[in-house]
């Protein structure tokens, strides 16, 4: 586990060689959302996700609200500050495949004691093939600045040429472009965030 010194204090009652062990990306944030600690899952899944970015982006110390689109970022900030408040954890379902392979995963954050953070996993719970309709990169994709819209969970693309619609292009989840926006598409926004709608 990579920890923030001092916030060791308040983990060490935590087994936390079954934390770095773990396959499940776990990371530990304090009460402003900043994080504090990240198992080696965490950097695992960025890399093999193409996100050595987020890891530039959000070294210890640095607030995760961020790394929320803001079109769900006031969900996972009033998720996360209810269960500081109340000692109940946090559950969160969301999709994240990869270019051929359809992943569910399941969030869990757990209130550290006496509301000083969060403990937050993130488990794979589902696995399967991609069962969608592939999509070419092209021209339709990117708006009239340039950009693409990608969804921040299933990671389909925005089509530009009808907006209604987003497809599945596996070569931008491959190797994401980088004039790339993230947003979160209308299925997943009833599918996972009903009371955002």
């Amino acid at each position: 586990m990579q920890i923030d010194p001092t916030f060791r204090a308040y983990v060490d009652h935590l087994d936390l060689n079954a934390l770095t062990q773990s396959e499940d990306v776990v990371y530990v944030v304090d009460e402003q959302m900043n994080l504090k600690a990240y198992n080696p899952a965490w950097e695992t899944f960025a890399l093999n996700n193409n996100g050595a970015s987020v890891l530039e982006k959000y070294p210890l110390g640095k607030s995760i609200t961020a790394a929320f689109p803001e079109k769900i970022r006031t969900h996972y900030v009033n998720g996360y500050s209810q269960a500081l408040k109340t000692g109940d954890r946090f559950d969160q379902d969301y999709e994240c495949s990869s270019p051929n392979q359809y992943r569910l995963f399941h969030q869990i954050a757990y209130p550290l004691p006496a509301g000083r953070g969060l403990v937050i996993t993130n488990h794979l719970v589902v696995t399967g093939e991609i069962n969608r309709m592939k999509y070419a990169f092209g021209p339709k994709y990117r708006n009239a600045d340039g950009f693409v819209v990608q969804c921040c969970h299933c990671r389909t693309v925005k089509n530009q040429a009808d907006p209604e619609r987003w497809d599945w292009v596996p070569s931008l989840v491959e190797h994401p472009d980088i004039k790339t926006l993230h947003s979160v598409c209308a299925n997943c926004l009833d599918q996972y965030f009903p009371d955002l709608i």
